[in-house]
């Protein structure tokens, strides 16, 4: 145990957070809640980033982009196998649906060469503003003001009652007066 009775992976799980977090407060984190000595730290990581998802626990190069990146390979094998099929089955289709069956591919080809245009446009700078919008969306969020209902024991129907006594003899005026009320707002 070192750094405030701390264990060694979360003692670099701080200074990790720390770095990619400057602006907040680690002990906002409950640690050891989270700690399993049997994971590592890429696990522990892991846990923590799911926990608390308001918080940056990944480099830019790290677990995001790398599962974009297979996931974008697997789009381009997809694609890549879709214009075999299509070529294959153009001589047995008949010709309409083999030219439906194109335009899909061709449309797809069309998409994904858009997406790559997008994505090279695209700098650490503009990340670095949505993830700052995405914050402070967030935290919109978490401050909205919801107003409760007011909750009344006397029904709007029924009179008032005043904090004070009317002066003697007047009690009929004063009675004549709410009632007048009470008709008008109904």
């Amino acid at each position: 145990m070192s750094e405030k009775g701390y264990p060694p992976l979360i003692v670099a799980l701080r200074k990790h957070f720390t770095r990619l977090n400057p602006d907040v407060d680690p002990e906002k984190i409950d640690w050891m809640s989270y700690y399993d000595e049997t994971l590592s730290y890429s696990e522990l990581l892991d846990v923590f980033a799911k926990a608390y998802p308001e918080y940056r626990w990944y480099e830019y190069e790290t677990k995001p982009i790398a599962k974009k990146e297979v996931e974008e390979k697997e789009e381009e094998e997809t694609l890549k196998t879709a214009e075999c099929v299509t070529e294959t089955l153009k001589e047995k289709l008949p010709p309409e649906e083999a030219e439906v069956l194109e335009k899909a591919v061709e449309y797809a080809k069309k998409y994904r060469q858009k997406y790559e245009e997008f994505k090279r446009k695209i700098t650490p700078e503009t990340l670095k503003k949505v993830e700052e919008w995405e914050k402070a969306e967030k935290e919109a969020e978490r401050l909205k003001f919801v107003p409760k209902p007011l909750k009344t024991e006397v029904p709007v129907t029924e009179l008032p009652t005043f904090p004070f006594k009317p002066p003697e003899g007047t009690e009929a005026f004063y009675e004549e007066w709410m009632k007048s009320f009470k008709r008008k707002s109904i």
